[in-house]
Parts: structure tokens; C-alpha cells; sequence
């Protein structure tokens, strides 16, 4: 399999916007809108990983990235490639399962629904894309052999699930909301990008 290409990070020196938790600060748990310059960064960080064998429809054990935790003052930009054959869960943090819909889908397993597989994201070009803060808010997967179903091997084979992380840590600046800055990036006279720190998509409140 050819090494993967390094994918495209957010630069330094731009500005990112999410509703939630300060990431500087563990005190301050109150959810509201916050904008973030993100400074000098370490790229790209490479980490690759292989399960143990995994027989046809069969899933994986979960595995929790524990070392992909981050040092306050910092937040990681990672990319999820997956190799050919495999339906891949996401949980970030560890605990809750991403890119589910709103209404339970009857028609459909959530293995089908809920998942990265290599059509979606390349091992050898990442393109799943997630952001990782503080305080023990990293990622876990569960991969599912399904070389039945995804590759032309009739009926199937056992294979070693592999994934590759490829990441950039930056060192942030936390915009005050007493800042002129705050104001001009929330009337979008800065332009900023939205981003989640995983788990479930809520309401902003009006």
C-alpha cells in the first residue's frame, strides 16, 4: 500500500469557531460560542496502526487512541485513512459514536450508516477530518472486516485492519469575548471556520 499523502491542514495564523467548552480552561464549562487563532504548529504527525486479525463481518475490539491526547493549550487537526476492506466507527470523545443521523434509520444496521471506509477516506489520502482537545477527549475505533461486501474476494477473507492518523498540533490563542477581534470575527469581518470537537451536533441556542 502506497505511503499516504499529507492532506490539508488549517493554516497558522487563521481563526476557528465552535459552541462549546473553553479548551483552556477546565473551570469553564459553560457552552457558548468561542473563536480560537490557532498559532505555530508540528506537522505532519504520522501514526499508523494495525488490529489483530479479523475474520469476514467481523469487528475488531475497540481500541481508545489514548496517545493522541493533548496538552492544554494545544488542540490537534487529525485525518483518519482507512485501508481497503473495512467499515471503521468513530467514537470522539472515546465514549460517543460519531456521524449518526438524528432519527434512527429502521431500514439500515448502523455498521452501514455510521462509518469511514476507504472509498470515503483513503489510507493513502486522508480525507476525514477531526479536532481534538484537551482533558482526555480523544478518539477510539472499531473496525469491521467487510471484504465481502467492499472488495472483489468472493465471500471474502480475514485481513489486519489498518488505519493511519496524520495530524497537526497547534498551540491556540483563545480570542476574550471583551476583544475588538471577538466582535469583528463574530460580524464575519475576520473570516473564521467552524469546526467540532466531536460527540453529537446540539442546538445553538438564539
Amino acid at each position: 500500500m502506497a505511503e499516504p499523502m499529507t492532506p490539508n491542514f488549517s493554516e497558522s495564523g487563521s481563526y476557528i469557531r465552535y459552541y462549546g467548552e473553553s479548551v483552556t480552561d477546565s473551570k469553564d464549562t459553560a457552552r457558548r460560542l468561542r473563536f480560537i487563532q490557532l498559532q505555530e504548529s508540528a506537522k505532519p504527525q504520522r501514526y499508523p496502526y494495525t488490529f489483530p486479525s479479523t475474520a469476514v463481518d467481523a469487528k475488531a475490539n475497540s481500541f481508545t487512541f489514548s496517545d493522541l491526547d493533548v496538552a492544554m493549550g494545544h488542540v490537534e487537526e487529525v485525518f483518519l485513512g482507512v485501508a481497503p476492506g473495512l467499515r471503521v466507527a468513530v467514537s470522539l470523545p472515546f465514549d460517543t459514536r460519531l456521524l449518526k443521523w438524528d432519527t434512527t434509520l429502521q431500514n439500515i444496521s448502523e455498521d452501514q450508516q455510521a462509518v469511514i471506509t476507504h472509498g470515503l477516506s483513503p489510507y493513502e489520502l486522508p480525507q476525514a477530518e477531526f479536532w481534538i482537545q484537551p482533558n482526555k477527549a480523544y478518539p477510539a475505533l472499531v473496525p469491521q472486516n467487510a471484504t465481502a461486501d467492499l472488495l472483489n474476494y468472493p465471500g471474502g477473507k480475514s485481513i489486519k485492519p489498518r488505519i493511519i492518523w496524520i495530524g497537526a498540533t497547534f498551540r491556540i490563542e483563545v480570542i476574550p469575548e471583551t476583544d475588538e477581534i471577538f466582535d469583528m470575527l463574530l460580524k464575519k469581518k475576520i473570516p473564521s471556520r467552524p469546526i467540532t470537537f466531536g460527540g453529537s451536533i446540539r442546538s445553538v441556542p438564539k
